[in-house]
Parts: structure tokens; sequence; C-alpha cells
């Protein structure tokens, strides 16, 4: 056997020293937060192929989903997929669902766990979906990828009684509140802020209430930073003008339970197709672009309040009115994302808890 020559080894040095640094760099980068929610979000396209294919290629059955009798219950999504990924489960012992801004990484708070923020337990009677709940489903929220990751509990929208309120929190036991939850809302028991709830008005159901908080905010902050969801393009905006950007919902396919690999190539297709902003074109024209998602907004506590107190006058002075309701039992959470996925659902999709 030759020698090898002091070229052909430094050569072998400089190789194994290359990889050794693009590793560490790579290693690093999946451990930072960006890199998580890339790992997740890779972790999700493979998830929903695996489930398009054993689900609807296959042709198998998904799992049944039955409300274990006399248990506090939540919908957990264990992994992206269609709807078959929604399953009824008992909540552990002691424990509530819970949003991320209350506890990160796990949809779940132990009751002897200390919460970040002070919070109260709601008995929920009543929880509406948005189609962001879909988005989530299909592994497509960043902000569920981000801070829970899967299993994930879904749902912002609920109403219920208080079944526990600490002192200070200015509820107390047995009172109907509505509010908004950075997710956990699709669960019997959630442990959420004092103030992302409300106290429901004598002229609504609670029913009526689940269907409140996500809708109405959404519209508020679009109005109050003065945008409008035009059905046009950025072109048509007069000079001043401002469009706002909400959610890239329409370049969701409708009418389907589970992306299939066509599916994930036409997302990305459509995606490269999105019009861009020449950016010294918004300056001579003074117009503006601007985009929000509310499900990062976990530290705008007082903006969020400020929402609640507008939406709450109006409710008690009869200014709004109810959006139409769907109701749902909680065995048929899947019929009701697959009602909304669909695109032909109206006004918003609400389960009653136990029914």
């Amino acid at each position: 056997m030759l020698p090898r020559s002091p070229v052909s080894l430094g050569l072998a040095s400089l190789s194994v020293l290359a990889s050794s640094a693009l590793f560490s760099l790579l290693s690093s980068f999946l451990a930072s937060p960006d890199g998580a929610v890339l790992k997740n979000q890779l972790l999700a396209v493979s998830s929903t192929v695996s489930n398009w294919a054993r689900y609807t290629l296959l042709k198998r059955s998904p799992p049944a989903r039955r409300i274990p009798p006399g248990a506090e219950t939540c919908v957990q999504i264990v992994s992206p997929g269609g709807v078959e990924t929604l399953q009824i489960v008992p909540l552990p012992p002691n424990t509530t669902a819970v949003g991320y801004n209350v506890v990160r990484g796990t949809p779940f708070l132990a009751r002897s766990a200390p919460p970040a923020a002070p919070c109260v337990t709601v008995a929920v009677t009543h929880f509406a979906l948005n189609f962001a709940d879909v988005c989530v489903r299909l592994g497509l929220y960043e902000s569920a990828i981000r801070y829970v990751g899967y299993p994930i509990v879904p749902g912002f929208d609920v109403a219920g009684t208080i079944l526990k309120a600490p002192a200070g929190s200015g509820f107390s036991e047995g009172e109907r509140v509505y509010g908004a939850t950075l997710f956990g809302g699709y669960s019997s028991l959630l442990s959420v802020p004092a103030n992302q709830i409300r106290r429901v008005p004598p002229s609504l159901s609670l029913r009526e209430a689940a269907s409140l908080p996500a809708v109405s905010f959404t519209a508020l902050h679009a109005l109050t930073i003065g945008g409008f969801p035009a059905r046009g393009k950025y072109e048509h905006l007069a000079q001043c003008g401002r469009l706002v950007v909400y959610g890239f919902h329409s370049n969701m396919p409708v009418g389907r339970a589970a992306l299939s690999p066509l599916s994930w190539i036409k997302m990305a297709v459509d995606m490269f197709r999105m019009p861009t902003v020449d950016y010294m074109g918004l300056t001579l024209d003074s117009r503006a672009v601007l985009g929000f998602n509310l499900s990062f907004f976990e530290e705008e506590t007082e903006l969020i309040g400020s929402y609640f107190e507008s939406i709450d006058g109006w409710i008690r002075e009869g200014k709004i009115a109810m959006p139409k309701t769907e109701l749902f039992g909680m065995g048929e959470v899947g019929k009701a994302h697959e009602r909304l996925q669909s695109g032909a659902s109206e006004g918003k999709m609400v389960i009653e808890v136990g029914r």
C-alpha cells in the first residue's frame, strides 16, 4: 500500500474540518427557534403526506372518536394531517389545556404548576372554529409550530363558566365568561389569564359569545391600522391607501380533508407567484402594505384589552349583530373542520362541549 502524499492528507484534513464545521453550524441552527420551526415544518409536510397516503390513497379507517364517559376531555392534533388527526382524549388528572403565553412547548398545565400569569380556570361549554385551526391541523401555522409543536390542542375562541378564580382576578366562581386563548380552546377545562376573558353580556348566549373574539379582533385591528380587506390588487389603492394582509387562506386548497403531494406543490408554486411590492414605488405613490397575525400578540395585552372593551360596549349598546352559527357536538369536530375547509360554510362553526 502506497503512502498518502502530504497534499492528499491535507485535503482530507480540510474535508474533515469542513464537515465538522458544517455539522456544528447545522446543529446550532436546528437548536435555534428558527431551526426548530423549519424542522417542524418539514415534519408537517412529511406527516400530512403520510396521512394522505394512509387514509385517502390506501382507504384505511381513521381511529374512532369516542368521548370517555365522565372524563374531562380535549381535542388534540397528534400530528399534522387531515381530520383523522383530530383525536378526543381525556385530560390528564388535575390538568387543564392552556395557551402558549402561559406555558411554552406543551398544550397542558398541571394545576400544581405555577403559571406564568394569574389564570382562572374555565369550564368550557362552547368553543368556535377559525380557519386558522385548519391551518394548525395541516401544519401550516407558524405560531403553533414555533411555540407549542405537536401534539397540540388548537382553538382560540371559548365561552363557559368560571370554575376557579384566584384572589385579585376580578372574577368569581360560576360567572359566565367568554374570551380568547392562544391555543388550548378545544378543551372542557382551560386555564387562561384573567385579562383575556370578559363577562358574557346578559343579551348573549354562551354559544353566541364563543363566536365573537377572533373574528371581531381581526376586523377591529385591520380597521384600527387603517386598512381594508381588498378584493382587487395593490394597484387599485388610491394615494395614501393602505392594504392590510391578514391571511393567506386563498392559497389553501378547499374541499379536501388532507393535503396530497400535488396540493403541496400547487401551494409552493402559488407562493412563488405572489405579487411583489416595489419599495421605491411605495414612497413615490404614498401607499402602504401591512400585515398582522393576532396569534403572535402575546405581549399586546393593552391593545387586546382595548378591543375587548370596544366589542363589549358595542354588544351592550346593541350595535353589533351576532354572526350566524352552526352548532356541532364534540364528537363532530371532524365534520365541522371538513365543512369549514370546504369553503361552503357560512358564519361560525361552534362546538358544544358534552353535546
